[in-house]
């Protein structure tokens, strides 16, 4: 009972420290450099990297990843 008295009081006294703090809505948004600047989001997900590490195939593919992710985020300018 002691561990999880002191877990409740530790839980309880982070979230109200947390819910406490105020946040400035001008000063935490993003802006873009134009009116109709998209937003976008770059996700590179499942990729394998070290896959097949003992043979030339791997680290080919690792390789391509790289140079294809490098390549996506060439081509987009951040706005913000």
């Amino acid at each position: 009972m002691g561990c999880t008295f002191v877990c409740y009081v530790a839980l309880s006294f982070i979230t109200i420290s947390v819910s406490s703090v105020v946040h400035d809505p001008v000063a935490t948004a993003l802006r873009f450099s134009g009116v109709s600047s998209p937003f976008k989001i770059a996700l590179f997900a499942d990729l394998h990297y070290g896959e097949n590490a003992w043979d030339d195939w791997g680290a080919e593919q690792d390789a391509n990843s790289s140079r294809v992710i490098s390549a996506a985020l060439d081509q987009e300018i951040p706005g913000i």
